[in-house]
């Protein structure tokens, strides 16, 4: 007996549909593709309607979807991306402790490279150093991908550097001013827009996992007071809401060919030599914290492997692994 009711064949009704979004698909052609009765398909485009896809039917045309709800959904996703491996196996949530965990267990489960988990929110988001990422529900992105590079640990914040100008690529090309704080910040017009969260699964010879959890203001037009001075969204930066679903797609799609380039030394000095281009820090007075240390200066370069070359007051020059970065006027 076929089935009518199953959400697998529903998403595959959907994917369809995007595969020709804006054209009419006939019903009878996707009978054929999906092994579906007429009966079945109209099933299915009803109760896509219900959910919220927007579908146009004519006589002797067929379906044709027009427009799609903003909640995060794996075929809408699917349907936009151009990549080989990032986001061709997803997992969707409406909400999560942390898709960092997910990501964690799914990993541990032998989750395959690319592997992607999105949630419309977070109950327990962290940022850089245990900090709390604030995670407005229906405004923001929250994704972890679970990668596997043939690569030692010691090159792994390769792919923090690679996803800041993936991040950096997608906001470029909406128009908005972005730019890079050394290490992993990216900021429109001074303000935080996103964050990068790197994580380890490894021996001390070889990565069997990174995980990388990225946060995203995608739709928010305020934040709470404490972070209101620093923080910003996609929507402020362009001033027109962003359709979440294809900003999710835009990013995998941009996320692939940078970290296919971060194994090698020629394709990872290709990408420095962007991050330098995008990054605010260099020329500039900073104060650099670290865990156990603080160091003044202006930050001059980034070295082969991305650390901040900081030349200190006294005229000595420090190379720093990590730390967070603030301005300070000139003395």
């Amino acid at each position: 007996m076929e089935k009518t009711a199953e959400p697998g064949t529903r998403d595959a009704v959907a994917a369809l549909l995007l595969e020709r979004r804006g054209d009419y698909v006939s019903g009878g052609d996707i009978s054929r593709r999906l092994n579906l009765s007429r009966a079945a398909v109209w099933k299915h485009v009803a109760a896509l309607r219900e959910a919220g896809f927007a579908i146009d039917a004519a006589t002797n045309r067929g379906y044709r979807l027009t427009a799609w709800p903003d909640a995060y959904m794996a075929p809408v996703i699917a349907g936009l991306l151009t990549t080989r491996d990032l986001g061709r196996h997803l997992h969707v949530k409406g909400e999560t402790v942390s898709t960092n965990a997910d990501a964690h267990a799914l990993a541990r489960a032998g989750a395959l490279h690319g592997t992607a988990v999105i949630a419309d929110t977070q109950t327990g988001g962290r940022g850089r150093r245990g900090r709390a990422w604030f995670s407005e529900p229906g405004m923001g992105l929250c994704m972890s991908l679970v990668l596997r590079p043939p690569i030692e640990p010691s090159l792994a914040p390769r792919y923090t550097i690679a996803t800041a100008l993936g991040l950096r690529r997608v906001l470029l090309g909406l128009d908005a001013s972005a730019e890079l704080k050394w290490p992993n910040d990216v900021l429109c017009g001074g303000k935080k827009i996103a964050g990068i969260l790197l994580e380890l699964i490894a021996t001390m010879e070889a990565v069997d996992a990174l995980i990388v959890g990225i946060g995203v203001n995608i739709n928010q037009e305020s934040f709470p007071a404490d972070i209101a001075n620093i923080a910003t969204s996609v929507a402020l930066a362009t001033g027109c809401e962003q359709e979440r679903n294809g900003f999710a797609a835009a990013l995998l799609n941009a996320l692939e060919p940078v970290y296919d380039l971060c194994p090698s030394e020629a394709g990872f000095a290709t990408l420095l030599a962007e991050y330098r281009e995008g990054l605010s820090t260099l020329g500039e007075q900073v104060q650099v914290a670290g865990v156990n240390e603080r160091y003044e200066g202006v930050a001059r370069d980034v070295d082969a492997q991305g650390r901040l070359i900081l030349e200190l007051e006294s005229g000595e020059s420090v190379t720093l692994h990590s730390g967070d970065v603030t301005l300070r006027p000139e003395k």
